[in-house]
């Protein structure tokens, strides 16, 4: 769960953990995970988490979209923390290198994140898309 002491890095680094396992400790629960760190997620507007325009208002919206659009961040083996880098007030993005399930290099995923501004995760840091590269 998202809390006010993370930094972007740790914020990422909770979500690619829980990715290691995704089924743990029940189905989809670490697709679950990125679905609580999802600054677009639950709400009515459409969202370019996945890099497109997509409704993400819903989990099951959510995890068809993750699955199709991520499918070598599931049950990763590994992941390195590359750097971190903040754009701008309440602004960053934190590059991940990935080895996927059967090892083999994933390459670099860049979490765009952003500070909630409102509501119970304000001033947290939340995921506003993840890009390939």
């Amino acid at each position: 769960m998202p809390t006010v002491a993370m930094s972007a890095r740790q914020a990422v680094s909770a979500q690619l953990l829980a990715l290691r396992q995704v089924d743990e400790p029940r189905p989809d629960h670490g697709i679950q995970v990125m679905y609580v760190f999802a600054n677009d997620g639950g709400g009515m507007e459409r969202s370019r988490y996945f890099g497109y325009s997509k409704d993400i208002y819903h989990f099951d919206h959510f995890l068809g979209g993750f699955r199709n659009a991520f499918p070598e961040l599931l049950n990763l083996q590994d992941f390195q923390i590359v750097d971190e880098m903040e754009t701008g007030p309440g602004e960053a993005v934190v590059n991940a290198s990935i080895v996927d399930r059967k090892g083999a290099e994933a390459g670099k995923f860049a979490f765009v994140m952003g500070k909630r501004t409102y509501g119970t995760l304000k001033d947290c840091w939340l995921t506003d898309r993840i890009e390939r590269g």
